[in-house]
């Protein structure tokens, strides 16, 4: 009897540990390019994609000369651009630096303007453009300065605005190397490939309609740079790439790949000037921003 008891004890013991070993192995993303490398370009998803057009009015600084000098206010215009892509029906995720300005256009003497910190804004208007040049008028749903995420809401764009079919994913950071005999690492790790959709550009730099696909690697599954004041303004969710992106390409759709097939992983929002590198956000707990009606 006892030895029965022992040996259920036991088993029980063991089948919770094999339980909770299942449980927690997480699969890392892969290291090589999908085979299918135009599954996330085609007929299905080419309204998924969208370039950003913000403008509007704001308080600018600038600084007197006049009457003893120092700094005051004025009113201003701003303008910018960026990308951005379709996640639900009616909404989509971008760089919240997109559609919220830093800086704004102030006179500052009788014939001159200068670029001038921004102190409030005042109005203003975010178009979202697809393979058009008839915009929708979108606002902003969800905004996250600090993550420099931004969910917009696009009433107009529904039932035209196709979501991206892939899940969204957050694992976070991962560990480099584990154990033989304990799974794999979770979240993004050094040498994942990533891929991101950006719109071509004209001669002059300006987003066109239509969109490509740019490979390349994690080069560390944190914000890394030539020197501190380079990184200083990024967070603790962005990962640097080895990985081709422009200005005006903020808001692009990070994907990484599992098993072949792309998840949403985070959003492309800075280039390096010094080194040939990119960084994306990853997104945390932006899923619950997302069950919406």
């Amino acid at each position: 009897m006892f030895k029965t008891l022992k040996l259920a004890c036991f088993l029980g013991v063991f089948l919770l540990l094999t339980t909770l070993g299942h449980l927690s192995v997480v699969y890392a993303y892969d290291q090589e390019k999908p085979e299918n490398r135009t599954q996330l370009l085609n007929n299905d998803n080419e309204y998924s994609y969208v370039r950003i057009h913000t403008f509007g009015t704001a308080i600018g600084m600038y600084y007197d000369a006049r009457m003893g000098g120092g700094w005051r206010t004025r009113q201003g215009i701003f303008e910018q651009g960026g990308s951005g892509f379709v996640v639900k029906n009616g909404y989509i995720l971008t760089a919240a630096h997109v559609v919220m300005p830093e800086m704004a256009m102030v006179v500052s003497g009788k014939y001159s303007t200068d670029v001038r910190a921004l102190y409030k804004v005042l109005k203003q208007i975010i178009l979202v453009y697809h393979f058009s040049d008839t915009p929708f008028v979108a606002t902003i749903h969800y905004l996250n300065p600090e993550y420099d995420i931004a969910i917009l809401r696009c009433d107009d764009g529904k039932g035209i605005l196709m979501p991206l079919p892939y899940p969204i994913e957050f694992k976070g950071v991962g560990v480099q190397e584990l154990p033989v005999g304990y799974g794999t690492d979770i979240g993004i790790r050094t040498g994942d490939v990533v891929c991101t959709v950006v719109h071509d550009r004209d001669t002059e730099g300006d987003l066109l309609m239509s969109v490509h696909l740019e490979y390349g690697i994690v080069n560390s599954p944190e914000p890394t740079g030539e020197n501190n004041r380079s990184i200083a303004w990024l967070n603790p969710w962005d990962v640097t790439l080895d990985l081709a992106v422009r200005p005006g390409d903020s808001g692009s759709p990070l994907f990484a790949f599992d098993n072949g097939k792309p998840v949403i992983v985070g959003i492309v929002r800075a280039s390096s000037f010094i080194e040939p590198i990119g960084f994306a956000v990853l997104l945390p707990m932006v899923d619950r921003y997302l069950e919406l009606p």
